[in-house]
């Protein structure tokens, strides 16, 4: 599918225009951030994520095993760039280790995240947090070593 961004609903929640419909698009292997914890937080990656695919062609790719709750599970890309692993990258998403990723993205997303924690991008930033990077409140992290 190719599709417009209508709205950034949440860190890891797009809405799309898909041919004249709308639809929401949950980003396979992001988690959301709570509100309560992560106000400012959470509105600073929506307002980039907004930034990065406004105006951009979305290809949105649904496993076929991936849950259809009230909304898709889906990989959005961007050109070659597989939004889903950029946004971890880039430390505006967080991936947990229940996060239903593909067995062949998985070592990509892991070390793109591992990358954003160690080089303290977007929300393993210290002016986000009083605690060390792996301590971000409300979300607990495994960093894996090589």
């Amino acid at each position: 599918k190719v599709a417009r961004l209508i709205e950034v609903v949440s860190p890891n929640v797009i809405r799309i225009d898909n041919s004249g419909k709308q639809e929401e698009v949950q980003l396979l292997g992001l988690m959301d951030m709570s509100p309560k914890a992560h106000g400012k937080m959470r509105a600073e990656i929506q307002r980039k994520i907004r930034y990065k695919l406004a105006n951009k062609p979305l290809k949105i790719y649904t496993p076929r095993d991936a849950s259809m709750e009230a909304h898709n599970h889906a990989y959005v890309m961007v050109g070659k760039t597989l939004v889903n692993s950029e946004l971890l990258r880039e430390g505006l998403g967080v991936m947990t280790s229940d996060s239903s990723i593909d067995p062949l993205l998985l070592p990509q997303f892991e070390k793109f995240m591992n990358e954003a924690v160690n080089k303290r991008r977007g929300v393993w930033n210290p002016i986000h947090t009083q605690t060390k990077a792996s301590e971000v409140p409300g979300i607990r992290v495994k960093i894996h070593k090589k």
